[in-house]
C-alpha cells in the first residue's frame, strides 16, 4: 500500500550521496544510479532525489526515460527489462562530477572555473556530508598508463571524493542482499497508529509520530526506485534490471547514515552552509515534493 504522508523534506539535515557505478573506468556498460538522501535530527533518512531521473534533463540526451520497465529481458522474466535510462549515455567521470555539481547547486559548476578545480567549499546549494561508491567497483584496479589505479583514486584525482561501501551479509547466514532488503523493510515499516495519525482519524503529538513512523521516507520524484522496490524479485541475479536502484538503497541503509549536529555551523564558504529543501533540478522553483511511505 502507498500512502501520502503529507510531509516536505526537512529543512535541517544532514545530507548523503550512494553511487553504484555498474562498472570501472570512465564508462561502463550501463549508467551509474545515485541517490541522495537526508537524515534528520530524529535519525529519519529521507531519499529525496535519483539519478538518472525521469524528471531530470540529461545534457546531450533529454529526459531519459525510465531505468526500468515492466516486461521480461531477454536472459530471464524476473524483475522488468532495462528501459533507455540505464543505457549509457557515454558519460566520462568529469561528465558525472559535472551532474552531480549541477543538481547540489555548486557556484563552480556556473563559472569558467575548470572541471577539475570545482568544489562545494567556493559555495553551493546542497552541501553533502559524505559519499558512498559500490566498493566492487570503486576499488577495482585498473590499468592505466602510470600504473594501477581505481575509480575511487580516479574521482578524487578530479575532486569529488567517495567512501567504499558494500552490502553486508546477516550473521545468520543471508547473503548481503538479502539482509539488506530486510534493512530496507525495517525501516519502511510503520505501526497503524501513524498512518491513522496521517488519514486524520487519530491525533498523536509530535514525538509519538516519530517513534510510531517509518524511519525512511522516499520521494515520490524517484520513480526508478518506486519501481524497483516493486517488481525486483532477486532471482534475476546481477542482470534483474531493477537491481542497481534496490542495491544503492541498500548502501544507503548500511552505511548507517546520521544527523551531524554541528556539520552547519561555522563559516566554511560562500553559500555552503545554505539548506535546500526542494529538489533542484527535478521541479521548477516553489513547487513542494510530495513524499510517500510503502
Amino acid at each position: 500500500m502507498i500512502t501520502d504522508n503529507g510531509l516536505n523534506l526537512p529543512t535541517d539535515g544532514t545530507r548523503y550521496m550512494w553511487a553504484d557505478p555498474a562498472g570501472s573506468g570512465d564508462t561502463g556498460g550501463r549508467n551509474w544510479f545515485c541517490l541522495w538522501g537526508l537524515v534528520d535530527c530524529w535519525e529519519r533518512l529521507w531519499i529525496y532525489r535519483e539519478w538518472p531521473c525521469e524528471l531530470i534533463p540529461v545534457s546531450g540526451v533529454g529526459l531519459p526515460g525510465p531505468w526500468a520497465e515492466s516486461g521480461q529481458s531477454d536472459q530471464h522474466k524476473f524483475g522488468g527489462k532495462p528501459g533507455p535510462g540505464s543505457q549509457t549515455f557515454g558519460f566520462g567521470l568529469r561528465d558525472y562530477k559535472s551532474t552531480f555539481a549541477q543538481l547540489e547547486g555548486w557556484e563552480d559548476a556556473r563559472s569558467d572555473t575548470p572541471i577539475d578545480d570545482w568544489t562545494p567549499e567556493n559555495g553551493c546549494r546542497e552541501r553533502i556530508y559524505m559519499r558512498y561508491m559500490d566498493k566492487r567497483f570503486g576499488a577495482t584496479p585498473h590499468q592505466q598508463k602510470e600504473g594501477n589505479t581505481t575509480l575511487q583514486d580516479n574521482m578524487a584525482d578530479i575532486g569529488m571524493r567517495f567512501e567504499l561501501i558494500t552490502g553486508h551479509a546477516s550473521q545468520d547466514g543471508r547473503s548481503a542482499i538479502d539482509h539488506g532488503c530486510d534493512l530496507i523493510n525495517d525501516a519502511l515499516a510503520y505501526d497503524p497508529r501513524w498512518l491513522a495519525a496521517i488519514q486524520g482519524g487519530e491525533k498523536l503529538d509530535a514525538l509519538q509520530m516519530v517513534q510510531l513512523g517509518p524511519k525512511l521516507f522516499l520521494s515520490a520524484d524517484c520513480a526508478n526506485l518506486w519501481f524497483a522496490l516493486n517488481a525486483y524479485t532477486s532471482k534475476g541475479g546481477h542482470k534483474e534490471a531493477t537491481k542497481d536502484p534496490i542495491d544503492v538503497l541498500r548502501y544507503a541503509l548500511h552505511s548507517k547514515p546520521s544527523y551531524i549536529e554541528d556539520f552547519y555551523t561555522g563559516n566554511v564558504g560562500r553559500g555552503y552552509g545554505k539548506r535546500a529543501s526542494s529538489l533542484s533540478g527535478a521541479k521548477p522553483e516553489g513547487r513542494k515534493a510530495k513524499w510517500l511511505k510503502g
